[in-house]
């Protein structure tokens, strides 16, 4: 049994926090999957390395330090190479956009573009 002591230890840490009434728990201690649509992309995460995919577009990918909390959102700037960071912002509330469909609303702004969408936990083992 997990002590509070715990709990708000692994919160700290950022694996996991209270969510409000409605939302999900935010367990970072997985990997993740976020889609959109128009224009289509992908983002994956596996632990702090994230790797955004779009159609005719080289993958922009890097590793982020670590997550800023703020139940229930948490963000992410991943440096990439580039001339600005990719920003990562899920927000742990149930999500549609469009015909894509998750319990986390999902937002990457890079190279001046912003996609929303949906995330959902990964599989374990699912690979990068």
């Amino acid at each position: 049994m997990r002590t509070p002591a715990a709990f708000a230890f692994a919160a700290l840490l950022g694996l996991a926090a209270a969510a409000p009434a409605g939302a999900v728990s935010m367990n970072l201690n997985q990997d993740f999957e976020a889609r959109g649509a128009q224009p289509a992309w992908t983002l994956r995460t596996h632990g702090l390395h994230f790797v955004l995919s779009r159609p005719g577009k080289p993958d922009v990918q890097g590793h982020a330090p670590g997550a800023a909390m703020s139940p229930p959102k948490a963000s992410w700037t991943v440096p990439t190479g580039q001339a600005q960071p990719m920003t990562v912002t899920f927000v742990f509330q149930p999500c549609v956009a469009g015909d894509v469909r998750g319990p986390i609303t999902a937002e990457v702004a890079v190279g001046g573009e912003v996609f929303k969408g949906c995330a959902t936990p990964r599989p374990a083992g699912s690979g990068r």
